[in-house]
């Protein structure tokens, strides 16, 4: 008797138990579909939604770019302004041969000391060198009293060489026909005799010449404009005799 209890007790735990294994399986797989349901109805994976966020990026992108494109201008403005270089003015510097300060000079010392006077007029070393041919500042030429710088010699050639500290970029020479007048006392009335060179002739660069020949026997005076671009010059006369020149000064642009 005691064993059919016992029996009919673990057959109604087993079945409660059975019961109880059955429902809650079906309680999980209810809730499994719920949770399934309410996720795909969720909001936040709407169609509508991205269009949304496509429109709010481009017009950001858009407004973006404008301002940019409107911060550049002012900066290629900026860096033209800064990037011009000024251009910076010719020195200009005339130096006078005549009665210069320096007074006569031989073809023997006119090297060094016609350097000494145009780097005294100049403020500063100017010329580097000198380098002369049969040429001199004299005395009582072209008339008593006055003094000039003469190329050449009455029956040879002169030259007159420059090496200048800075490049030279244009020359203004003012030449005159050598000439030393003089008067014949001995006749009456008197005669002044102009005493010119005929084949005066003066020579830049041994490439351009000025021609200083006298006219109906009176001296020719002529300014000469030259580029040169260079640190030299060199000023020379005719090899033919009587070519003598006076060089009264000379304008230098550098």
């Amino acid at each position: 008797m005691k064993i059919s209890k016992i029996a009919i007790l673990l057959v109604s735990t087993t079945m409660l138990a059975a019961c109880s294994f059955s429902y809650e399986r079906h309680e999980s797989h209810s809730h499994s579909e719920f949770y399934s349901h309410f996720e795909t109805r969720d909001p936040i994976s709407s169609s509508d939604s991205p269009s949304s966020k496509e429109t709010i990026s481009s017009s950001t992108v858009t407004t973006s770019n404008t301002t940019i494109s409107s911060s550049v201008a002012p900066v290629s403005s900026s860096n033209a302004t800064t990037s011009s270089i000024a251009q910076v003015a010719d020195k200009e510097l005339t130096i006078s041969f005549y009665n210069p300060t320096c007074g006569s000079l031989s073809t023997e010392v006119l090297d060094t000391r016609l350097a000494t006077y145009m780097n005294e007029v100049a403020g500063t070393t100017f010329v580097s060198t000198i380098k002369n041919t049969k040429c001199q500042v004299s005395n009582n030429i072209p008339t008593d009293g006055e003094k000039v710088l003469i190329i050449g010699a009455s029956s040879a050639q002169g030259s007159l060489e420059f090496t200048f500290a800075e490049t030279i970029k244009s020359i203004t020479i003012t030449a005159q026909t050598y000439h030393k007048p003089y008067v014949q006392t001995w006749l009456d009335p008197q005669v002044t005799v102009p005493n010119v060179d005929p084949n005066s002739v003066l020579y830049i660069n041994d490439a351009h010449t000025v021609d200083l020949k006298p006219i109906d026997e009176q001296p020719v005076q002529k300014e000469y404009t030259e580029a040169l671009n260079a640190k030299t010059l060199k000023l020379s006369t005719s090899t033919e005799e009587k070519s003598r020149v006076l060089i009264k000064s000379i304008k230098f642009v550098y």
